[in-house]
């Protein structure tokens, strides 16, 4: 049947039918049938949904997994029989795969907590699937609101669960999971996980991670964690050994748990690593020599244009030194941010990272909601496609410290006061000799006659100076991913609202 004949039908269905008349036809012999009583139990929410999921179509399966989890029908028993739901048999697509996930993390009961350790398991399973099933364990005893699949506010209904009960529940599982060698990404999570429910993992295996330099960093980072964690006293001579590994991110945790334990030679390392170490374990090790060393790493700072200290980590000095206990060092801080409101931000020129940055773009810098990168986002401001090719690090920096400085032809708010003392605040997106295009803050234009405006007051930008609010280090990500946005990587933004979900169905 067309969609939209169907909706035209379903919409009179909710008008004129019954529950009983619904689930009366769940076993008609006619699929449209099926579908159309599937879709009005939805419009419903109602726990009758659980009948189509042993349907003989595989659409009316898909479509009911999809009715019982966007619904409130997920917090019934129907939710409990999408969650246990057989992943290797169902035949559902990955999107939908991912509501079974998440109606087990929401149910939140032991066995449903088992059922996720049991889809991590699974190799037959796609990765991003068995990744999710570990997400929602290690985020037990969060309650989360923002819904993992649909995104939207979605509180979850019941008591409060404990990560000590989920290490009760499937802790005997992890370690079998851990000891079967999954894929890298799996074992950074499931270390993770084992490391919030207390787990103690054998330190073999562990050291054995840390060790294997053809593992991934980030499993053997979580490795090391754990093994800090359980078991200090001999995790010790470990850091010890790995204060200088090639793979940054290790020698980055190795300084920091080098601090904490006391390692012999620490600061010495830590300087070193300053001077040497790619940036991420460089930044540990300026934490460590502000913390040992205050009156070293000072030093640093009122030398840093002629001391050879990289451009890229003069932030990371300067937040050290503003996070001391040394007064001197908190002093310096101090008057160096006093200086201008612009001192501490353009110490973000450099250094960032590109993949953070996204994230910063689109949440809390909420860029999107003005500007386009792509196909994606608002028009109230320009384009930044290629804003890395237009402007350099320390113009995005100004742009974002103080929006007015300069602002882009046509992208600037104004009011317009008209002929009848009515106010238009918008900016001019078109003019000619007898009238304006004006875009309105709603985004819908309106042309006005030059005869009827009887004042405009000057462009001003609409956008709020991001730079100030902004933690420096988020800001630093921010310019390196608008510095990265030149013709060689057009438009990439990656589009965190899209499940792949578009099968058109009549809600």
């Amino acid at each position: 049947m067309d969609p939209v004949l169907r909706h035209a039908c379903l919409s009179a269905l909710d008008r004129i039918g019954t529950l009983e008349s619904a689930v009366a036809r769940t076993m008609n012999a006619q699929r449209e049938v099926r579908l159309m009583a599937l879709l009005y139990l939805r419009r419903h929410q109602s726990a009758e949904l659980a009948r189509f999921l042993t349907d003989a179509d595989a659409q009316i399966r898909t479509e009911a997994v999809r009715a019982i989890y966007d619904t409130a029908a997920v917090d019934t028993t129907a939710g409990d029989a999408i969650a246990a739901l057989d992943l290797q048999t169902s035949n559902l697509p990955p999107t939908v795969q991912r509501r079974v996930v998440a109606a087990n993390y929401r149910r939140g009961t032991a066995a449903h907590a088992q059922r996720l350790i049991q889809i991590a398991s699974t190799s037959a399973l796609e990765l991003q699937v068995r990744e999710a099933a570990l997400h929602a364990l290690r985020l037990w005893d969060k309650r989360i609101t923002a819904d993992p699949v649909l995104g939207g506010y979605r509180a979850i209904p019941g008591e409060a669960r404990s990560m000590k009960m989920l290490g009760d529940v499937i802790g005997a599982n992890l370690k079998q999971f851990l000891a079967s060698k999954p894929p890298p990404q799996l074992t950074a999570l499931a270390l993770k996980l084992a490391d919030a429910m207390d787990l103690v993992l054998g330190e073999a295996t562990l050291k054995e991670q840390i060790a294997n330099t053809q593992l991934d960093a980030g499993v053997r980072v979580a490795a090391l964690d754990s093994l800090v964690k359980s078991a200090p006293n001999h995790a010790r001579e470990i850091v010890a050994a790995h204060l200088a590994d090639p793979k940054a991110d290790v020698a980055a945790a190795a300084l920091r748990h080098g601090l904490a334990l006391k390692v012999d030679g620490i600061a010495e390392a830590a300087l070193r690593a300053v001077d040497k170490a790619p940036l991420a374990a460089a930044r540990a090790g300026l934490d460590i020599v502000a913390t040992l060393q205050p009156a070293e790493a000072l030093g640093r700072w009122t030398s840093r244009e002629t001391s050879g200290l990289r451009r890229e980590l003069w932030l990371d000095l300067f937040l050290a030194l503003q996070a001391s206990t040394d007064n001197a060092a908190k002093e310096q801080a101090t008057a160096f941010a006093a200086s201008a409101v612009d001192a501490v931000p353009r110490l973000s020129m450099t250094g960032g990272d590109v993949t953070r940055g996204e994230v910063v773009f689109r949440n809390q810098g909420a860029c999107l909601q003005c500007h386009k990168i792509g196909d994606d986002g608002g028009v109230q401001g320009p384009a930044l496609t290629l804003v890395g090719q237009r402007l350099k690090p320390e113009k995005l920096v100004e742009s974002l410290v103080n929006p007015n400085a300069e602002i882009a032809q046509g992208y600037g708010l104004s009011s317009f006061t008209l002929d009848d003392g009515s106010l238009i605040a918008g900016r001019i997106s078109a003019e000619t000799k007898d009238s304006l295009t004006v875009i309105a803050l709603d985004n819908k234009a309106a042309v006005l006659p030059r005869a009827k405006v009887t004042s405009i007051t000057p462009p001003v930008s609409a956008m709020p100076p991001m730079g100030l609010s902004l933690p420096p280090r988020d800001l630093r990500d921010l310019v390196a991913f608008l510095a990265h946005q030149t013709p060689a990587h057009k438009g990439k933004v990656k589009d965190a609202a899209s499940h792949g979900d578009n099968e058109k169905i009549a809600k």
